[in-house]
């Protein structure tokens, strides 16, 4: 039904005004509903009590920085997160600023972090974000420009 939407009201634009503007319409709903479908499907969410998965498919672009950063803002303390970039064919630079960012601060309110990517990309993602070794800080991002922490 949710596909079928746009065309019926390409249809009902065109029977109300005349054959260019019906397209018209017609074109600039199918887009939105493409993007909004984008939008949605985008970033996957679940957790069980200390324990979220972030899942990104698709293409994650600057309209989800708000959602990602909103919702890493809410997990608990003590708690684990799998970050799976695995599945996304293109992560906006915003998205990755704002996942590096909060790894780096996670460890302050006790936060394990595990970054999932894909084997032959880094996806955007710092070096040292990927090593699996990484445990605790060792930079803060400023800029576009890294001081190394005392």
């Amino acid at each position: 039904m949710y596909q079928f939407l746009p065309f019926v009201i390409t249809i009902v634009a065109i029977l109300v005004s005349d054959l260019l503007k019906g397209v018209i319409i017609g074109i600039i709903i199918g887009l939105l509903f493409i993007l909004r479908s984008n939008f949605k499907t985008a970033v996957f969410i679940v957790h069980d009590k200390n324990s979220f998965l972030f899942r990104l498919r698709k293409d994650v672009s600057f309209m989800n920085k708000a959602i990602i950063k909103s919702k890493l803002e809410k997990v608990h303390e003590d708690s684990y997160v799998l970050i799976d970039t695995s599945r996304a064919d293109y992560i906006d630079a915003d998205v990755v600023e704002t996942i590096e960012d909060y790894m780096l601060h996670a460890h302050l309110k006790n936060i394990r972090i595990e970054l999932k990517t894909r084997a032959h990309s880094d996806q955007g993602f710092s070096k040292k974000f990927l090593d699996p070794e990484y445990k605790q800080p060792t930079a803060i991002r400023n800029f576009e420009k890294e001081i190394v922490a005392s």
